[in-house]
């Protein structure tokens, strides 16, 4: 007569297939991955979108900076900032210049009775909204010699 092993029963055959058990963590730990990965889509595209607007920023600066120093000081405290360097509604740009007592005056003024200083200290800001609303800004200075 052959003996039974004492464990035998306890023990599924090697051919047998996935428990419910196993099949709810496999399920549990897809959807985990799934979760993370479209969150990191997500955070991606507003990465993107932010990282866009900050170049259109740069851009602008960058052409604001450039018109600045061939204008004349009187032309440079006339003049009425850009609005047309983008297609993105509530973008602004402002021109700020300094005396020399550090006040500050946005352009357009008039410079009589001012002491501008030679460099004058010259600061260009823009300012945007992105789609939700959330305001930005962005700016740099520079000194012009007159």
């Amino acid at each position: 007569m052959k003996r039974r092993k004492p464990f035998a029963a306890i023990t599924p055959p090697s051919d047998a297939g996935m428990t419910l058990f196993e099949v709810m963590i496999a399920a549990g730990v897809t959807l985990v991955a799934i979760v993370l990965a479209m969150g990191s889509i997500v955070s991606l595209a507003t990465t993107s979108t932010v990282s866009e607007t900050q170049l259109m920023a740069t851009t602008i600066l960058s052409s604001v900076l450039e018109r600045l120093p061939a204008l004349p000081l009187a032309d440079l405290t006339a003049l009425n900032p850009p609005s047309d360097l983008t297609r993105r509604s509530g973008t602004a740009v402002q021109i700020t210049c300094y005396d020399s007592d550090g006040n500050a005056y946005q352009t357009p003024f008039d410079p009589t009775g001012i002491d501008l200083p030679n460099p004058l200290p010259v600061e260009v800001t823009v300012t945007w909204r992105d789609d939700q609303g959330r305001a930005y800004s962005k700016s740099t200075s520079t000194l012009i010699r007159r």
